[in-house]
């Protein structure tokens, strides 16, 4: 851990980052509650493995999703990896288990749902390197050569010249950066054919504060996104730091298929939009889903029949839509 700000910067953020943490588990439990329950419905296998990092002796957690129909493929099946939202703070893993779980079974592929370390007490470049370090085992290890502490059944192998990625929120930044700056670091190992993005924060050098939308809906306050910003990359000198924020990639990197999905209620969207816009270009298929009436987060939890159930049906319909046809399933 190298912080320039100091050890007293770290401190106030260390603490600000612990109380987050309660205020907001305490807040989630319910909905994420929710979408698990929803999730124990669907027909799919769910494996929890243990994704060796760069470090000596630590390990990547991380879920993986398949279909019945693929336990016994005798041919490799084509792979999404999903990064989790947290503002690169909150320990919010498997919160997108609902979304896992019916891309899996929906798309008849096999989704990994990875774990990363957090900040403030792992700073920019860390979760970069546990993003890296998921794809490198992705690219280079079947699944049944990894330990597991829920099964010792073998996973279908991995198709790596047909593997996808997605996320949520700060996860979606990560999805966007392992698309583009992973895709042509890592292009020997795999081929990553396709993006999926929702709601995600694009670029670290926008103040808070010009972050607005015409009609937020339970917008982000502005010291919630400073906190997770000055956690995730205290330095600003490093903000425009491509492998920190997709706005800063060339957009010749990004996949051939890019999907982002944003709330019109939500002060991320502009940002999100602008991306996609740029990444519009002869060559790429760019898919562009404003969900109208809702915020950041709207997918997670929700009252049946509600308006961020509906919003969350129709955004999944598209991710697993775009999936398909991006993996040729």
């Amino acid at each position: 851990m190298a912080y320039s700000l100091g050890f007293f910067a770290y401190l106030s953020l260390k603490i600000r980052a612990t109380l987050l943490r309660i205020v907001f588990t305490l807040q989630n439990r319910r909905a994420f509650r929710q979408d698990q329950l929803l999730a124990a419905q669907i027909p799919v296998t769910k494996q929890r493995v243990r994704i060796p990092s760069r470090d000596p002796g630590r390990f990547i957690v991380a879920d993986v999703y398949y279909p019945p129909s693929l336990s016994n493929s005798p041919t490799a099946v084509p792979v999404l990896v999903n990064w989790h939202g947290s503002g690169w703070v909150l320990p919010y893993h498997g919160s997108d288990t609902l979304f896992c779980a019916q891309v899996a079974q929906q798309a008849n592929i096999v989704v990994v749902d990875a774990d990363y370390r957090k900040a403030p007490e792992h700073p920019h470049p860390a979760i970069f390197h546990d993003v890296e370090d998921t794809l490198r085992w992705v690219g280079s290890k079947t699944p049944s050569s990894a330990s597991s502490s829920s099964s010792s059944a073998a996973l279908p192998r991995f198709d790596t010249i047909r593997v996808a990625v997605s996320g949520f929120s700060a996860g979606a930044c990560e999805a966007l950066i392992a698309g583009s700056v992973l895709r042509k670091a890592l292009s020997h190992l795999l081929t990553i054919v396709a993006i999926v993005a929702v709601y995600p924060a694009t670029d670290l050098t926008l103040p808070s504060a010009a972050r607005t939308v015409p009609r937020p809906v339970n917008p982000l306050p502005s010291f919630m996104l400073d906190l997770f910003t000055d956690s995730y990359v205290p330095d600003p000198s490093q903000r425009t730091d491509p492998r920190a924020s997709p706005a800063h990639v060339p957009e010749e990197e990004f996949a051939g298929v890019v999907v982002v999905v944003t709330a019109d209620g939500d002060t991320l969207a502009p940002e999100a939009e602008a991306l996609a816009k740029k990444l519009d270009v002869k060559g790429r298929r760019v898919v562009l889903k404003e969900v109208k009436g809702v915020g950041h987060g709207f997918d997670k939890g929700g009252v049946e029949g509600g308006r961020e159930r509906k919003a969350r049906e129709g955004a999944y319909e598209v991710a697993v839509e775009e999936l398909r046809r991006a993996l040729e399933t």
